[in-house]
């Protein structure tokens, strides 16, 4: 009997400490914000610095992008970061992308795509599908990629786009459907401090302006899946981007791909970032997926 091709794992871990993490960030809930605010706050948020470990390579016709070497290389992993295709930098996941490099011995490369609203669609998936070419090209395999969030869309979209190539992925509480699914649409502001869906609204407006959202090209969660890599997708259920890890997870494998899927209670978005034993356990098992 041939193997599953989506195995889903619910955590059985005590979910007490994401509603301990959720009912702070409501706590720390300041006066509400206008957009623009919004936008500023966030980029210095997520802007990240230097580190001695990586340095900048300028792709030819493409984007830089943050190199991390491993010492003993046995593959090469593409990070393309979260923030809402407006926010972040390919600093933001240094500290991260240093840790699996040592543990790993992977080279990382971490692409600072061009962000909205400045670069709205398609500047960014297009810095992403150059950086990954790149990638391909000038890299011995295997391959690996990595996204979260807005990442994490950017990142399917780029498989997509290449058709093939990468060996496996790893995917956080990504954005499928540009529309809305309804974890989504059914959300309420107040009761997701960590990622609203007026942000949310916000945010696919800037990336998109007035396009079709559920154009294949647009949605990841409607293209043509066939020959996608491995996956490992991960996401909490409080989370107002749940169904999109969902559908897609059973789209990608009944498109004949092979992915496990990670859903973690009362775990809001970015729960991988905050120090819980849900957070941990993300993070192991996204080693030993790469490992």
């Amino acid at each position: 009997m041939s193997e599953p091709r989506l195995l889903t794992t619910f955590s059985d871990l005590d979910a007490g400490e994401q509603r301990e993490i959720v009912s702070s960030l409501k706590a720390m809930q300041g006066p509400a914000q206008t957009p623009q605010e919004r936008l500023a706050g966030g980029r210095a948020w997520l802007a990240g610095k230097e580190t001695e470990a990586g340095r900048w390579v300028e792709v030819p016709g493409g984007p830089r992008v943050r190199v991390v070497d491993a010492s003993q290389p046995r593959g090469v992993l593409l990070d393309i970061h979260g923030g809402g295709w407006c926010l972040g930098t390919a600093l933001s996941d240094e500290q991260n992308l240093t840790r699996l490099s040592t543990e790993l011995q992977l080279t990382t490369v971490s692409v600072d795509y061009r962000l909205a609203p400045e670069h709205p669609f398609p500047a960014g998936p297009d810095d992403c599908l150059t950086a990954a070419r790149w990638v391909l090209e000038n890299y011995p395999g295997p391959y690996f990629m990595r996204g979260a969030s807005a990442g994490a869309h950017l990142a399917v979209a780029t498989l997509v786009g290449l058709g093939g190539g990468f060996d496996r992925v790893v995917l956080f509480y990504g954005v499928y459907d540009l529309a809305g699914t309804p974890s989504r649409l059914r959300a309420l502001d107040e009761a997701h401090p960590d990622l609203s869906p007026s942000s949310m609204e916000d945010y696919t407006r800037w990336f998109l302006g007035d396009r079709e959202r559920r154009n294949p090209e647009v949605s990841p969660l409607y293209a043509d899946l066939v020959n996608m890599p491995r996956a490992l997708m991960l996401v909490g259920t409080q989370d107002i981007l749940l169904d999109d890890t969902l559908f897609l997870a059973s789209r990608w494998a009944a498109a004949g791909n092979e992915v496990e899927l990670a859903v973690y209670p009362e775990a809001p978005h970015g729960f991988d970032g905050y120090p819980t034993a849900m957070a941990r356990d993300a993070q192991r098992r996204e080693a030993q997926f790469l490992g």
